[in-house]
């Protein structure tokens, strides 16, 4: 197949007709032709790149979101077809090619979510001297074109992490896919291209929108090998520079930092969808920008400083600056009140609990924990919901998990509720779970869908309920005694830094579960969905009871406030 670039919206050859053969690595069979760019197809679609990004910048988020849809639902339609090309062309099995083109999604509406957020600030007249009617105030404005280059081994992934950004921020884009692997690059371009000649008469025009969009797939008689780890070029926000495809380097610490955070977390640091390494990732690079290299961190990825436990005793101890990922059940130990989020089926929207763990309840609670632990929470949210995964057979109703041996925390309500679905509560490390699950000493557990993949129990799940019956609201938590060390100034810009973070991981959490599903099916496990009335059940089952062992142990008043806050956010949210 002759395969074309993309040209400010006209599908073109060579300007002097000359091709690259493009060979299936592993049978060594011509699959297809790619143009040879030249200098005067560079410069040309340079100039389309400059005129299309000062109307593309000029567009509202939500139009531009509009447009990156529109893609986005045409990519979900032919992901398996660019999987095999992918597959043909880049040697790869088609199992780990789906694992990349499965990727972009979720990579798009991360960054979707982090550019809907990208405010500037106003300063107070009086932090220098002005004239006080002065009027500071700073914006984000995008940069203009960025190249994006895409090595042959990650092409669809690494291509993602560099033009998601860059779009979401306002920017046009040039890709350069690799010489080896450039047909998968070229059929991405062109689900863009019929995106954009899908809008409706009154939407952008068809070749104005590619213009702005896609200013070219370029084919250059040279090799990209090389994988930019710190950001993509033309990103306008700190909080949209983290980049990284599934393969990402270890994040180091900046040379020459005079103040260096230790942060601990739980999972992998090689990929940036990790919830976990996300978070960490963003922080480290919001907080190198807004002090301007005077501050970095550290990331300990894996528990290698200790589990959650030992983590968080270090952190109030001062030993550790940063522990990431801790739930409300840990931190209940020091904040009883807390105890109230593990009670089943209390929270049921996601994007409301996060509104509500912005305001008037996280200032009580880090009031709490200062007093109490050493401690400060810089950012709270939700994960999502955590459902019953069975190891041996399916569940659909309360009757089916009598005598259960059920893998539980060790937190009361959690115990309660096992209970009071006749199940027989058993306690088990995350970090031993795969193996109590294979070997039979538990028969069923409770986890975010997201975490199987922490610790690859997708292998030896067989079944997943969505009871959807807690909502798993986690922290990051640094150490008074870090904070102390550091200026006003400096925890201004931490706490910057943790906003970001939140906005993005948020944003990951959000995008990544239609990609786990998949995932979760992929590998085999049957998903089991109930209807409303079959989830009131197992609600009906344990609320009042799990009720009737908590909340005499916690603050009527904190409860109380937790319940209006919550009604309050849904009416924002309009739930």
């Amino acid at each position: 197949m002759d395969w074309k670039m993309i040209i400010g919206g006209k599908s073109v050859d060579a300007s002097d007709g000359a091709v690259l053969n493009n060979y299936n690595p592993y049978t060594g069979e011509l699959i297809g032709t790619v143009p040879a760019a030249t200098k005067e197809d560079v410069d040309l679609a340079i100039a389309n790149a400059v005129e299309g990004q000062k109307e593309w910048a000029a567009l509202r988020n939500d139009e531009r979101d509009a447009i990156i849809n529109k893609f986005l639902a045409l990519y979900d339609e032919h992901a398996e077809e660019l999987a095999q090309l992918l597959s043909r062309e880049g040697g790869k099995t088609i199992s780990e090619c789906r694992g990349e083109v499965g990727s972009v999604p979720l990579i798009f509406r991360a960054y979707m979510n982090a550019a809907a957020t990208m405010y500037g600030e106003t300063l107070p007249y009086n932090v220098e001297r002005r004239n006080t009617s002065d009027i500071i105030f700073t914006s984000y404005e995008p940069l203009g074109v960025c190249v994006c280059v895409a090595p042959f081994n990650y092409p669809v992934s690494t291509m993602t992490n560099k033009v998601a950004p860059a779009l979401c921020a306002g920017n046009s884009v040039i890709m350069k896919p690799a010489s080896d692997t450039p047909m998968s690059i070229i059929l991405y371009a062109q689900l863009i291209f019929q995106a954009t000649t899908s809008n409706r008469k009154g939407d952008i025009n068809m070749k104005r929108t590619l213009a702005l969009i896609l200013a070219a797939v370029m084919i250059l008689a040279l090799s990209a090998c090389g994988v930019v780890q710190n950001g993509t070029e033309g990103s306008s926000s700190p909080s949209s520079t983290v980049s990284g495809s599934t393969n990402d380097a270890p994040a180091a610490a900046l040379p020459g930092a005079s103040i260096v955070l230790k942060v601990s977390t739980p999972e992998s640091d090689t990929n940036i969808l990790n919830t976990w390494n996300c978070y960490a990732r963003v922080f480290k690079n919001s907080l190198e920008v807004y002090s301007n290299g005077e501050i970095t961190c550290d990331i300990y990825p894996n528990d290698q400083l200790g589990d959650l436990t030992s983590c968080l005793e270090q952190c109030s101890h001062g030993t550790l600056d940063i522990c990431l990922s801790p739930a409300t059940g840990n931190m209940s130990a020091w904040v009883p009140d807390l105890a109230s989020f593990d009670i089943p089926y209390l929270f049921d929207d996601q994007d409301a609990l996060n509104i509500m763990l912005q305001g008037e309840i996280f200032d009580d609670i880090n009031a709490q924990l200062y007093d109490k632990a050493g401690l400060q929470l810089l950012s709270m949210f939700t994960t999502g919901f955590r459902n019953l995964d069975s190891y041996t057979k399916p569940i659909y109703s309360v009757s089916d998990m009598k005598g259960l041996k059920f893998r539980l925390q060790s937190i009361d309500a959690h115990i309660a509720m096992g209970e009071a679905w006749g199940a027989v509560p058993t306690t088990v490390a995350f970090s031993e779970l795969y193996s109590a699950a294979s070997t039979g000493v538990i028969d069923a557990s409770d986890n975010c869908n997201y975490t199987l993949f922490m610790k690859n129990l997708e292998e030896v799940t067989k079944y997943i309920t969505d009871t959807k019956h807690i909502a798993n609201v986690v922290g990051a938590m640094i150490s008074t005694k870090t904070l102390e060390k550091l200026t006003d100034e400096q925890r201004a810009m931490v706490a910057q830094a943790a906003d970001d973070a939140r906005r993005a991981t948020i944003g990951v959490v959000q995008a990544s579960d239609v990609y786990n599903t998949q995932k979760l099916k992929n590998a085999g496990v049957e998903l089991i969905s109930l209807t409303e009335d079959q989830r009131q059940e197992f609600k009906d089952a344990c609320y009042d009871y799990v009720c009737a062992k908590v909340l005499p142990t916690i603050n009527q008043d904190f409860y109380d406030k937790v319940l209006s806050c919550f009604a309050e956010a849904k009416a924002v949210s309009g739930k």
